[in-house]
């Protein structure tokens, strides 16, 4: 049963994959499979944030980790402690958020395990976003990128490149050069060329999201309702449907209200 939700998930069936991990978790209670259960959980998990809310994921977590810790399986501890923390993100609690990636950064870095390494920085990089921390993001960025390259670590590598073009969109909303919204496509396109070589996944729809931000700034309204649509497609083939919502709310009107200029604005300014 696991196989098979992991096997639906390689497929981008997303709605299989929850039920899927669920049914074998819940198999792996009731046969006292502690591998089947825990492995299982750490999916159910990040899906259950995705398309039910954080404050499911929470619970689920809640429950898992203790046991996870018991038998010993770090990497799934550190898995479900990413989880926690972006639930604590998009429940608006960042202070619990951020000490729950920083605890995990130091701890997967003195036990080298650096996938999960690499995630925290990204965590990392979403967090200085939120704080409006250019700097610090984009240097997190930096070493997860560096590091997810280096590991051949794809999904990494495209929700960072992702982050970091989001990162760049708010800077110039605060007064930075235009400069920033070529960056952030040129980020964004190489995301989801990466995304491209993986099954689809949440990471893919903030790309199309952020491409479509990042054109409105440009003030290319053709190509900001490509990506927008194509978010919203891949969110509901996924059955990310609290994502959806969210991209909707916060998209819908900066793209359907995006106007052409008058001049081609195909090129990037010369840099200084």
């Amino acid at each position: 049963m696991l196989t098979e939700a992991r096997l639906a998930e390689a497929r981008g069936e997303r709605k299989v994959a929850v039920e899927g991990y669920q049914r074998a978790f819940e198999m792996g209670r009731r046969i006292h499979s502690q591998d089947v259960e825990f492995e299982s959980i750490v999916s159910w998990s990040k899906f259950a944030e995705l398309s039910r809310g954080p404050e499911v994921a929470l619970r689920v977590v809640q429950n898992a980790l203790p046991g996870a810790r018991q038998s010993g399986r770090m990497d799934l501890v550190f898995n479900l402690r990413l989880v926690r923390a972006r639930a604590y993100a998009d429940s608006g609690r960042d202070d619990l958020a951020e000490s729950e990636v920083e605890a995990t950064r130091l701890e997967a870095e003195s036990l080298g395990y650096l996938n999960q390494l690499t995630y925290a920085l990204s965590g990392l990089t979403a967090l200085a976003i939120g704080r409006e921390e250019w700097s610090k993001g984009a240097n997190y960025a930096k070493q997860a990128c560096d590091l997810a390259e280096r590991l051949g670590n794809n999904p990494a590598l495209g929700h960072t490149l992702a982050l970091l073009s989001s990162l760049e969109i708010r800077q110039a909303s605060k007064g930075g050069s235009v400069q920033l919204l070529y960056d952030a496509v040129e980020h964004g396109r190489r995301s989801v060329d990466v995304l491209a070589r993986v099954p689809p996944s949440d990471s893919l729809v903030y790309a199309h999201a952020y491409l479509a931000e990042a054109y409105v700034g440009l003030h290319k309204p053709s190509e900001a309702l490509d990506h927008y649509r194509q978010a919203l497609e891949n969110a509901e083939n996924l059955g990310l449907v609290v994502l959806r919502q969210r991209i909707a709310m916060e998209l819908e009107e900066k793209v359907r209200g995006a106007q052409s200029p008058g001049t081609d604005d195909s090129s990037p300014p010369a840099r200084e």
